[in-house]
């Protein structure tokens, strides 16, 4: 039999490496780009076009690893948690259908991927897959586990069950019968929705958490909505600028790691807020 206040320590533990590992895999593919970078004398327009270069496979493992870790940690409440869960998803969706190349020419190695759509079919497929067993087995353990949950309709176990069917659902159909328009849109789309909710999940935490990291969440949120704007007039200023999509995903990424810094500050005692404090 393992002991309670062991296993206590053990989730604490596991809760602070999982944030910390969302901060070292930002900086990491920051790294790889900046490699990349070194070695040819231009910038690709965005993070998403590096796809189309060395940085491939680090591009596809960061937003695969960070799309789990979303999903993995629990939020300060229900209501966040469902949200991480919803960014979770739509991370692996940016990773597995890349965006148009900015610049083929702007690469130390030739693209060798070939056709990209066979990679988006299969890729998307298995995570289709994965994600219809993730919930099967959601709705399995919430049975054998929290029958009560189940029976409240606003129930967030409930509730975020139905989110994931509705996900899962709406983006097969729109892969399987709107190919065209989902190989164009799927990749743009999620990434817009995706840092949309991490900025809620920010305002959502800047409102309840206490100081300093209220602060810290305030700056985190501000921030993604202040480079938003500033990359937005820089290209209305400047019609020959083509790194607009690139700086503002450096700058997202950027309050996103600090934002999960101070996460793990935050509950490095604790872990997961929980009692009064959820």
């Amino acid at each position: 039999m393992s002991n309670p206040q062991e296993l206590t320590t053990f989730a604490v533990k596991t809760y602070r490496y999982l944030r910390l590992s969302i901060v070292v895999v930002v900086m990491s593919l920051m790294a790889s780009v900046l490699i990349e970078r070194a070695h040819v004398s231009c910038w690709q327009g965005s993070i998403s076009a590096y796809y189309y270069t060395p940085v491939q496979a680090m591009l596809v493992g960061a937003l695969f690893a960070i799309g789990v870790s979303m999903i993995a940690i629990k939020g300060s409440t229900d209501r966040e948690d469902m949200l991480l869960n919803i960014a979770g998803v739509l991370a692996p969706i940016v990773a597995f259908v890349p965006t148009s190349p900015s610049s083929r020419a702007c690469t130390s190695a030739p693209f060798i991927g070939g056709n990209t759509e066979a990679y988006i079919n299969n890729n998307v497929l298995a995570l289709a897959i994965g994600g219809g067993l993730a919930i099967v087995v959601t709705i399995g353990v919430a049975l054998l586990t929290h029958k009560a949950e189940l029976r409240r309709p606003d129930s967030g176990s409930i509730i975020g069950i139905l989110l994931g069917v509705a996900l899962l659902a709406v983006g097969l159909v729109w892969y399987a019968f709107f190919r065209d328009s989902f190989l164009e849109r799927a990749h743009g789309g999620a990434a817009v929705v995706m840092f949309f909710i991490i900025w809620v999940v920010m305002v959502f935490n800047a409102r309840s958490a206490e100081s300093p990291y209220r602060n810290i969440y305030t700056a985190t949120a501000a921030a993604m909505v202040l480079s938003t704007i500033a990359v937005v007039v820089g290209g209305l200023i400047d019609n020959g600028w083509r790194h607009q999509i690139l700086w503002l995903e450096i700058l997202q990424l950027g309050a996103f790691a600090v934002y999960w810094l101070a996460q793990t500050f935050e509950h490095w005692e604790g872990g997961v807020p929980t009692g009064e404090a959820r």
